[in-house]
């Protein structure tokens, strides 16, 4: 699965879309985005668990989130889950 996300800010995705829905086990981002400084550079990028059960429908997130909760991939950021991605492939990147 292939994620791409056009809005982050400190860390956490705001605007992304699903460019290739093959195998949701083990998506990836890419960040085409405007970044500043704190936005991608003190940890994971934090994609918000309800946009990936949106793109994958509840039955496939639900098979996904116990694997991804072994990894150690939830996280609670604010009391909400998020899905984190320590590696992330860089896009069209404007830092500002």
């Amino acid at each position: 699965m292939k994620i791409k996300a056009m809005s982050v800010f400190e860390g956490i995705v705001y605007h992304s879309v699903c460019l290739d829905p093959s195998n949701p086990e083990r998506p990836t981002l890419e960040v085409e985005a405007v970044l500043r400084e704190g936005d991608v550079d003190d940890g994971p990028v934090l994609l918000p668990w309800g946009d990936f059960v949106f793109m994958v429908g509840i039955d496939t997130a639900r098979r996904c989130f116990d694997r991804f909760a072994d990894e150690d991939r939830i996280v609670d950021h604010l009391g909400v889950k998020h899905l984190s991605f320590t590696m992330w492939t860089p896009g069209d990147i404007t830092v500002r």
